[in-house]
Formats: C-alpha cells, sequence, structure tokens
C-alpha cells in the first residue's frame, strides 16, 4: 500500500471517531482520550528521532518516564485547572528527567542532548496537545475542529505540493524528503482550512 493510500485509510478510520468524539460524545473525555493516544505516539517519535534511539539503547526507561510526564501534561489540564495543571508536572519532569539521563552510564556523553531533547519534546508535544480537550470543555468545538483542519490540510496540501512540485530540498539534514515546494503547500493548506 503506498503512502497516499495508508493517508486515507488512516483518515477514514480516524475522521468518523473524531467527529464522534467531538460532536456526539457530550463530555470531553473521548477527545481527552483521543489526545492522550496522539500524545503518546508523537512524544515516543519525538523521542524516537531526537535521542537517537537505535538497537543498542532504545533507551526505553527514559521514554517510559518521559512518557508519563507526557502523558500528565495532556491529561492534567481538562481533569484539573488547565492554569495550574502544567507548572508542577514541568516543574517535577525538569527534576525526574535528568536524574534517570544521567543513569543511562552508557548514553553519559550525549546526556546534556537527551534532556534537551526530552524536556523541549514535552513542551512541543504534549503541552500542545493538552489544549485540544480543553476547547471541548469549555464549549468550544468549532474551535477544536478548526485546529485539526489546520493540521490536516497543512499537512495534505505540502504532501501533493512536495510530490508533485518539489525540486529543491529544504533542510534534507533533518528532513530529506521535505521541499521548499511542500513547504509553501503546507502554508496555503493552513490558510485554506483557517479560511
Amino acid at each position: 500500500m503506498g503512502n497516499l493510500a495508508k493517508r486515507f485509510a488512516t483518515a477514514g478510520v480516524l475522521v468518523p471517531v473524531v467527529l464522534v468524539a467531538i460532536f456526539l460524545d457530550p463530555t470531553p473525555w473521548g477527545v481527552l482520550v483521543l489526545a492522550l493516544l496522539a500524545g503518546a505516539f508523537a512524544y515516543d517519535e519525538w523521542l524516537r528521532m531526537a535521542l537517537p534511539v537505535s538497537e543498542d539503547d532504545r533507551a526505553r526507561v527514559l521514554r517510559g518516564v518521559a512518557g508519563c510526564f507526557g502523558l500528565l501534561l495532556v491529561g492534567l489540564p481538562t481533569a484539573w485547572d488547565p492554569l495550574d495543571a502544567p507548572t508542577p508536572i514541568l516543574f517535577t519532569a525538569t527534576v525526574a528527567l535528568p536524574m534517570v539521563v544521567l543513569a543511562r552510564r552508557r548514553a553519559l556523553p550525549e546526556a546534556g542532548r537527551h534532556m534537551a531533547a526530552a524536556l523541549s519534546g514535552l513542551l512541543y508535544v504534549p503541552l500542545l496537545l493538552s489544549v485540544l480537550p480543553l476547547f471541548k470543555k469549555i464549549g468550544r468545538p468549532d474551535w477544536l475542529v478548526v485546529a485539526l483542519c489546520l493540521a490536516f490540510f497543512s499537512d495534505t496540501v505540502a504532501y501533493f505540493f512536495g510530490r508533485f512540485l518539489g525540486k529543491r530540498k529544504l533542510y534534507p539534514e533533518v528532513s530529506p524528503k521535505k521541499t521548499w515546494a511542500g513547504a509553501v503547500g503546507g502554508l496555503v493548506g493552513g490558510a485554506l482550512a483557517t479560511v
């Protein structure tokens, strides 16, 4: 199955599930469960790329501890106070994750980079995802739909622009397949979704 077929198959399954959670579930819990699942997979992918994880060093304990903090960051703002919840989680993660990183004796030369990847990833993935269930909780599913459409259309239009118009690589050292045309397509898709 090609990349495009996989994308459409995934969308065919996930879009109805997401729409049911947004519009038919009167509580924020369905959206929260989906955000927790997405956050777990996305943050773990971030860690596997940023560490990087290899056959010799899968960094399971670090990924597990970091993942727990990620789940707390996504879930607690909905269950607790959205303004107060992230502070103690991030404070504790800032103390706990360096201890886990330093306990990985084989990876000590990379400890600073691993700690930075784990902590920055908490801000980049779970903290940003924690907003999605809050849109539902405060009675603004329309903003939740805008946020999801923005991500979906940016990615989809970027894919087609890059696939059919992309010649010049954007930043091959970071992402070898991304092109300037794809980046422009992502901006166009985001603008179209917002409008």
